[in-house]
């Protein structure tokens, strides 16, 4: 509730790109802490990217689309959130076989420092995808 409100006052795409930055910062953690009780600091932190970007990310899509497509929209976004997810289980299970633990974590950061980079840059407020 705390992001919504948040995202109510200052651009979704702002709180979103936030919500990113910390799970890049999360997943680097989870890639480089050497003790096992960092764990239990880096979740709750983790939590906080979850709730930045879950409600907030539909809140986005809603808002881009026009109403009478927002089903549609919201369906689009969930089936492309499952496929992506399902890649990135399947890439996350290559880099961990092939060159650890650490390599997938460190992946994840990578790729959500230039997603949230991305997402501010190429999302402007008020853009309307579906017409």
């Amino acid at each position: 509730m705390p992001s919504g409100i948040i995202s109510d006052r200052i651009p979704r795409r702002v709180v979103m790109s936030a919500g990113y930055m910390i799970f890049a910062i999360v997943y680097l953690g989870f890639g480089i802490i050497k003790s096992s009780g960092m764990v239990w600091v880096l979740f709750p932190i983790y939590g906080v990217y979850i709730a930045m970007t879950d409600g907030v990310g539909k809140a986005f899509i809603i808002d881009m689309v026009n109403p009478e497509r927002v089903g549609t929209a919201l369906g689009l976004y969930h089936f492309l959130i499952g496929v992506a997810s399902f890649l990135a289980s399947l890439i996350a299970g290559v880099l961990w076989s092939r060159f650890g633990a650490k390599a997938p974590f460190i992946y994840g950061a990578a790729t959500a420092v230039i997603s949230s980079i991305l997402f501010l840059v190429l999302m402007k407020k008020g853009d309307k995808i579906a017409r």
